[in-house]
């Protein structure tokens, strides 16, 4: 009798075949961290070059509200915790062309008030203009 024809040997590797399946699942998934809820809200800049511009972040969007009055709305895809700062995220997110971006965040919840610094051309803190659902 040859190993594939036996019915067990077959089972076992259908077993060993799916677990692998699941492993590979399961470690793609792992960079993906859910976006921490305080970050959740409206947030501006007293940085003068930026008046009147707004950071929205909720669960599945990142918003950016321009001078002008426009709006850039973006969905949220994949977010990495930084492992040797756990207040440092990369937001990895897609804009209305489908253009993928990243957007790196250090978030500082001291006693003066929640504070965002985002790393863009140029670093920026942003605070909490009001919490998200306000």
């Amino acid at each position: 009798m040859r190993r594939g024809d036996n019915p067990h040997f077959s089972k076992w590797l259908v077993l060993v075949a799916l677990l692998a399946l699941l492993g590979v699942v399961a470690c793609a998934r792992c960079d993906n961290a859910p976006l921490p809820a305080t970050l959740y809200g409206t947030w501006k800049t007293e940085d003068p070059r930026y008046t009147g511009c707004y950071l929205e972040i909720s669960e599945k969007l990142l918003i950016f509200h321009g001078i002008d009055g426009g709006l850039d709305i973006n969905h949220i895809g994949k977010i990495k915790k930084d492992k040797g700062h756990p207040l440092q995220l990369d937001i990895h997110y897609t804009d209305k062309a489908g253009q993928a971006h990243r957007l790196k965040v250090f978030f500082d919840d001291s006693p003066g008030g929640p504070r965002l610094r985002l790393q863009t051309p140029k670093t920026l803190d942003w605070t909490r203009r009001h919490p998200h659902g306000h």
